[in-house]
């Protein structure tokens, strides 16, 4: 039996009362065939951006990016998928306003293995490298750029700066090899951190850790034009410090 997952959208409203109420669903849609959602932002037209994978066997590979645009009410406007004959996991997605290029339209990040030379992918250094997709509003592909090491990256929340660049994190195995500077453990996770300008050239790769596992899963900038990334470690050295035991937040 052929087994479906879809990506379902809910939006539900909660009305204050003197006796509590719960919430109740104003719309729901489903969209997709083999998919499943990973991330989710509203447009400033109101509507909605959705991003993750679809492994439909009528695309590429094993998966495939999978963006999902809709209006405000959640009525489908385009679905669109990206990738090679790998498997391609698309982690999160913005809408991005790129005034250098004049371009409007949407970033997604993520994860890939395929080789190179298939499908839309053109370079893989090898496992699974990050890849950064900018997409058109109208759900046509402008460009994938792929980066990583000899072993595994991924990348799991991107944001974009008020200099048009772009800032993503997420993690790597690599150390000091192709795109992948010095990993502070052996063949253990670092937070991965890189920025990009518009056009998607690298501005800034660093690694980040000890020498145990440590994941990036989120970002967001501050006033003084630094960066504050939240995720996961179970180091305790390096740039790592006051672990309770375990996995601890790491911030």
């Amino acid at each position: 039996m052929k087994k479906l997952i879809v990506i379902l959208i809910a939006v539900i409203a909660y009305i204050g009362t003197t006796t509590a109420q719960a919430p109740y669903i104003i719309w729901a849609h489903s969209y997709g065939d083999s998919s499943m959602c990973f991330s989710m932002k509203q447009n400033p037209d109101g509507g909605y951006i959705l991003g993750g994978i679809t492994s439909s066997k009528k695309y590429h590979g094993q998966s495939e990016f999978y963006y999902v645009r809709t209006d405000s009410a959640g009525n489908l406007l385009w679905h669109f998928n990206v990738g090679g004959g790998g498997e391609d996991t698309l982690y999160s997605v913005i809408w991005i306003n790129n005034g250098p290029y004049n371009f409007v339209g949407f970033e997604g990040v993520g994860t890939t293995n395929s080789p190179p030379y298939n499908g839309d992918i053109w370079v893989n250094e090898g496992g699974y490298d990050c890849a950064t997709n900018e997409i058109s509003l109208d759900g046509s592909q402008d460009w994938i750029v792929t980066r990583g090491g000899i072993r595994n990256e991924t990348l799991k929340c991107v944001i974009q700066n008020t200099d048009d660049s772009f800032t993503s994190v997420g993690w790597t195995t690599s150390d000091s090899s192709f795109d992948i500077p010095k990993n502070h453990g052996i063949q253990t996770k670092d937070v991965l951190f890189l920025k990009q300008t518009y056009a998607l050239h690298p501005l800034i790769i660093r690694c980040l850790g000890g020498s145990g596992d440590d994941v990036a899963n989120a970002v967001i900038s501050t006033s003084d034009s630094g960066y504050i990334f939240a995720g996961t470690t179970n180091s305790n050295d390096k740039d790592v410090s006051g672990n309770h035991g375990g996995f601890d937040y790491w911030i």
